[in-house]
């Protein structure tokens, strides 16, 4: 389970068959996802609902977090950027918006090995 389940402060948002499928949390639609189900391969990148992205922005939301609980990414990206650099596309689930990879910004929180502690020192030689 993502980090980001630990706060009750947070709106649920629901698909148009009446799926939990993400949340919005001070302003930023959240959506935990694993990217070998549910990131689009052509073109490469993650989507929403179009209607829920179109009631994200009138409430407010600028942002977007996607987790990729397979490889404990982050993919944030701005709401704006859907609607001006996304492609809209409908593969059975209704109409979904589709950012290209390309304008994400990524955050892997993974921790990729043992880290240096730094204790706030200078060595000298």
């Amino acid at each position: 389970m993502s980090h980001y389940n630990t706060n009750q402060n947070r709106v649920i948002v629901y698909s148009q068959t009446g799926k939990a499928v993400g949340w919005i949390r001070d302003g930023i639609l959240y959506k935990n996802a694993d990217s070998r189900k549910h990131m689009l391969q052509k073109p490469p990148g993650w989507a929403w609902d179009k209607s829920i992205l179109l009631k994200a922005k009138a409430i407010g939301v600028t942002k977007t977090v996607i987790h990729d609980k397979s490889s404990d990414i982050d993919y944030c990206a701005n709401i704006d950027d859907f609607f001006s650099k996304g492609q809209i596309i409908n593969r059975g689930f209704g109409y979904q918006i589709c950012l290209p990879l390309a304008f994400w910004k990524i955050k892997n929180i993974k921790k990729t090995g043992p880290q240096q502690l730094a204790f706030g020192f200078e060595v000298k030689s």
